[in-house]
C-alpha cells in the first residue's frame, strides 16, 4: 500500500498542471528524494539530447544554405561560360564595296571571331522593285567585259573569320571606253540597290537580317544630279 500510495504521488507530481519541468524535479525530490535523484538525472539527460540535437539542426540548416548557394554560384559560372563561349564565336558581316578607276566590286567579308554561316544573300533594286540575286539584277555588260568573279548564293555556306565571298567582282580596262561606260552605268544601278544578309552562327543563333544599301556607288553622282 505505502508503494502503491508513493507511485500515484510520483504519478501526480510528474503529470501535474505544472509547465515547468524544474518544479517538478524540485516536487519530487521534496517528497521522494531517491526517486527524484533519478529523475533528475533523466531529465538533465533529456537536456542534454535534446541541446545536441538543437546543434544538429543548426550544423544541418548551415550545410543546406551553403549546398544552396554553391549550386547557385555553380549555376551562374556556367551560364557566363556559356555565354563567353558563344561571344568568342560570333560572327560579324560587313559589305565592302570597292569603288576604283580599274575595279568595282561588291564583297561579303566575315569581320567577326567566329563563323558565319550565310542563309540567305538578296538585292533589291530601288528603282524597279526587283529582287534576287545581284548578278542577276545589274545591267548586262558589253560584249568582251567580263567579270573575274561572281556568286550566286543559293545554298548554305560558312565563311571564316577575316574571310570573304564576292557577289560580283568587275576589272575594268580604263583606256577602253566601252568599259569606262559601263562602269559608271554600274555605278549608277548598284547604288540605288540594298543588300539583305541573312546568317547565323555555329550554334544557329538567329541575328537580325544585315541590310546595306549600296549609296557608296552614289557618291560621285550626288553633287551632279
Amino acid at each position: 500500500k505505502l508503494v502503491a500510495t508513493a507511485l500515484l504521488l510520483c504519478r501526480g507530481l510528474l503529470f501535474s498542471p505544472t509547465k515547468n519541468p524544474r518544479q517538478k524535479e524540485l516536487a519530487v525530490a521534496t517528497h521522494y528524494p531517491l526517486m527524484g535523484l533519478s529523475l533528475g538525472r533523466v531529465a538533465r539527460a533529456r537536456r542534454r539530447r535534446a541541446k545536441k540535437m538543437q546543434q544538429a539542426t543548426f550544423v544541418t540548416i548551415c550545410v543546406l544554405f551553403v549546398s544552396i548557394v554553391s549550386l547557385g554560384t555553380s549555376i551562374y559560372f556556367s551560364w557566363c561560360a556559356r555565354d563567353h563561349n558563344r561571344r568568342s564565336v560570333k560572327p560579324l558581316p560587313f559589305v565592302l564595296q570597292p569603288d576604283f578607276e580599274n575595279r568595282i566590286a561588291v564583297v561579303i567579308r566575315n569581320n567577326g571571331t567566329g563563323p558565319m554561316i550565310v542563309q540567305k544573300v538578296q538585292a533589291k533594286s530601288l528603282t524597279d522593285g526587283r529582287s534576287g540575286h545581284l548578278i542577276d539584277l545589274i545591267p548586262k555588260p558589253p560584249p568582251g567585259i567580263v567579270f573575274s568573279n561572281f556568286n550566286r548564293v543559293e545554298q548554305i555556306r560558312a565563311i571564316r573569320p577575316s574571310e570573304h565571298v564576292d557577289l560580283i567582282d568587275l576589272p575594268i580596262v580604263v583606256d577602253d571606253p566601252r568599259a569606262v561606260a559601263y562602269r559608271e552605268e554600274l555605278r549608277r544601278a548598284l547604288g540605288n540597290m540594298t543588300v539583305e544578309l541573312t546568317y547565323t552562327d555555329i550554334y544557329e543563333t538567329r541575328f537580325p537580317i544585315y541590310t546595306l544599301k549600296l549609296a557608296w556607288f552614289h557618291r560621285r553622282f550626288d553633287g551632279l544630279t
